[in-house]
């Protein structure tokens, strides 16, 4: 059984690197983009918000979500690592 820890982390990075990728997106793009469920994608979200990583807006009754400086930071590291991944399995 995945511990909280694991499953925000690796379900988690999904969302971080999407946000990477295009600069903002909403929870239910991101709910579209992940295999996680909207319930799960949501929590992840607020959790990332309140650590640091992730801050949202509200317009209208769409939430708009944005890496925060320490949320790019992390997700460019995980992004670098993945390109060497990739790199190697060439």
């Amino acid at each position: 059984m995945e511990s909280k820890v694991e499953n925000l982390f690796y379900k988690g990075v999904i969302i971080l690197i999407e946000l990477y990728k295009n600069g903002e997106s909403t929870v239910s793009d991101l709910y579209r983009y992940t295999t996680m469920t909207y319930s799960h994608v949501n929590d992840t979200v607020r959790t990332y918000e309140k650590i640091g990583l992730i801050t949202t807006k509200k317009k209208g009754r769409v939430k708009i979500c944005y890496l925060t400086d320490k949320g790019f930071r992390i997700a460019s590291l995980i992004e670098k690592i993945e390109r060497i991944l990739k790199e190697d399995n060439k």
